[in-house]
């Protein structure tokens, strides 16, 4: 419980951080763009590592939940904390959409693909 709570808190506000510091175009071309990268570099490597320890965080408690609802059967357990993510991720689509739809993207694939639900490799001990 104090994991999950931990990662679901971490998660949402590497990612709320990381769309708030991200950097804005008003208008869009290849000079405002370099010129963000040559003279704001930190400001985008701090987004995009708040960014993928955000969408990690969040992919682990996915994976979690994944791999209770299809070994044990146990989805009303587990609704709460179905709820709470997508709760969060209407929070951070009210500053960015692309960024919340990205990061749900991102997150739902890597912590699906990364659960283990057939137990069959032999480095998962329980």
């Amino acid at each position: 419980m104090k994991k999950r709570l931990t990662l679901l808190l971490v998660g949402f506000l590497c990612l709320k951080l990381s769309m708030v510091t991200f950097p804005t175009f008003n208008l869009f071309s290849i000079e405002i763009l370099m010129h963000k990268l040559v003279f704001e570099p930190f400001k985008w490597l701090g987004s995009i590592l708040l960014f993928i320890s955000g969408f990690f965080s969040i992919s682990r408690l996915i994976k979690e939940i994944y791999e209770n609802v299809w070994i044990k059967r146990s989805l009303k357990k587990e609704l709460r904390w179905i709820l709470l993510i997508i709760l969060g991720f209407v929070i951070i689509a009210i500053d960015n959409v692309w960024g919340a739809i990205a990061a749900i993207v991102f997150s739902s694939l890597y912590g699906i693909m990364d659960a283990n639900i057939h137990r069959k490799s032999r480095y998962y001990y329980n």
